[in-house]
């Protein structure tokens, strides 16, 4: 990508970039305790998921919340158990975490993805061949994000547009972590000028609307960031880097262990582009 049309994109982007940065106060949505479980076939978490939903009859119990569910297993045969959380959203639908250990800490790391995720896609295809949850927006972005963890890029984009296709409103925050889950399969499929358009599109959504929680828009950060490293623009990648490390300190605090879970990844691809640009010993604040 030569430098002008790089230009035009970033313009563009730096509009969403200073909006987003006035969102760093928005409220936290949701926060959930973990809990140590057993490790269980992907038939019988699906079973035991469903417990609380059986049929759309039952409306009432549908929309309960209930604890996370976790499971503490060596999924990568390398001795060390991973944590695996099953938080619930809404009916049958679940946000997955796959956690691996770090020193005391347990964080998000992407190497981790593609031992489990695979049962998520399984969990979410059964799931949306219910009646009652083929047209549910919430459960095609789980199967579309789980996809793109086990890097189906290509699929992930098929259930992203239909999850789209059942959105009744587009100023929506769903909209915009659809967007931003396109702009990482577009990402990974080569399409970088597309990728970048639609992550920006992506940021104003989730910046505008009031309903965005601040993970959403941490990942459209650290997903431009990887867009732009793919293009191979470090300095232009480091700030959106950094803008998802500040919206991470503000919304758990840099003491937390959820800062450290959710960071992790950043750090490291930051950490990377420092090593190779910078004197060596400089270290990063958090």
């Amino acid at each position: 990508m030569n430098s002008k049309k790089l230009s035009k994109l970033t313009l563009s982007l730096t509009l969403c970039f200073a909006l987003s940065i006035g969102s760093l106060f928005m409220p936290v949505n949701n926060r959930s305790a973990n809990a140590f479980g057993t490790k269980i076939s992907i038939e019988n978490l699906i079973e035991f998921l469903n417990i609380s939903f059986p049929s759309k009859e039952n409306k009432k119990s549908s929309s309960k919340k209930t604890s996370p569910y976790s499971i503490n297993e060596d999924i990568n045969g390398d001795g060390e158990k991973e944590l695996i959380i099953w938080n619930h959203d809404t009916r049958d639908a679940y946000k997955v975490e796959v956690l691996s250990k770090n020193g005391s800490d347990y964080v998000d790391d992407p190497l981790m993805y593609p031992y489990y995720f695979q049962k998520v896609v399984d969990y979410y295809k059964t799931q949306i061949n219910k009646t009652y949850n083929s047209k549910s927006p919430i459960m095609w972005y789980y199967l579309s994000d789980a996809e793109l963890k086990i890097n189906k890029p290509k699929e992930a984009l098929i259930s992203i547009e239909q999850g789209i296709s059942n959105l009744k409103n587009h100023d929506s925050a769903l909209y915009g972590m659809f967007l931003s889950l396109k702009g990482e399969a577009l990402r990974r499929l080569g399409d970088y000028d597309a990728a970048l358009k639609t992550l920006d599109k992506a940021m104003c959504s989730l910046t505008s609307s009031k309903f965005s929680d601040n993970s959403s828009i941490i990942n459209t950060y650290f997903y431009i960031g990887k867009t732009l490293e793919s293009i191979g623009y470090d300095e232009v990648q480091k700030e959106y880097y950094r803008a998802a490390l500040s919206l991470a300190a503000k919304e758990y605090g840099v003491d937390s262990k959820d800062y450290i879970k959710v960071t992790y990844k950043i750090q490291k691809k930051l950490n990377r582009i420092s090593h190779n640009s910078s004197p060596s010993g400089q270290k990063l604040i958090k």
